[in-house]
Parts: structure tokens; sequence; C-alpha cells
């Protein structure tokens, strides 16, 4: 069996991932996960908080704000003003939620003061979102 010397390996390696590039057509590839050191999943996008905003309600003492996934209600608070930064991860019923690639819905519903105290209005957003990924 021949020698090869262990700094060599690395420009092969890069020599590998320059010839798929050029044999793939010059499309964009990821080639980190064939490099060594490397997973697969470093190239995974990862979750960070999102700032959500509405035109405030007239009298308005707060909002109850929800966020439904696939599997349903992911997201349920109250805040007092007409904004909520979603923190990048967040437990909602004993289970771990981030915004990852998907469709989810989002409503935020005043809080009002009647004659019978406070109590949530009709929603002011009822609203799609997708994360591409």
């Amino acid at each position: 069996m021949p020698h090869v010397p262990i700094r060599g390996l690395g420009f092969a390696a890069c020599g590998f991932a320059l010839a798929l590039v050029a044999f793939l057509g010059a499309r964009a590839v990821d080639v980190r996960h064939l490099l060594p050191g490397s997973s697969k999943h470093d190239a995974a996008p990862k979750p960070e908080a999102k700032t959500f905003a509405w035109v405030p309600a007239r009298g308005a003492r707060g909002y109850v704000v929800e966020f439904k996934g696939p599997g349903g209600v992911i997201y349920l608070s109250r805040t007092s003003h007409a904004r909520l930064k979603l923190p990048a991860l967040w437990t909602f019923r004993g289970r771990r939620h981030a915004l990852r690639p998907g469709t989810y819905h989002w409503y935020v519903w005043p809080i009002v003061r009647t004659a019978h105290g406070l109590h949530r209005g009709r929603a002011t957003v009822s609203s799609t979102l997708t994360i591409s990924g």
C-alpha cells in the first residue's frame, strides 16, 4: 500500500469538492458536509427571535396572542402593547417549540373593559405566516 502523507489529504478533499462542483455544472452546492470535521446539519438555519406588531385597538387594555402550527396551538401569551417579541425557542405545554420552515396561523384579540370586567374582544389579527426553508 503506498504511503500518503496526512497533510496532503486536506488538498485532496478540496480538490474533490471543486471537481464535484465542476461536474454538477457550477450549480450552487453545499459541500461543507463533505469536508472533514463538518456535519451536514451545520448548514441548517438556526431559529431566531421575531417581532410581531399590529395596529393598536381603541380602548384595549392588552392583547392575547396565539400561534398555531400543524399540531395545534404552540404559543399563547398576553401582552400590554401592540407588539410581541417571540423568542427563538420557547416551551408551551411541556414541549419545546421554534418557528421552523412551515405554515403558521397567528391571532390577536384585544382585551377590553366592559361593565362586567375585562373580556377578550373580536380578533384584530388573523393571519398566515409562512417560514421558508
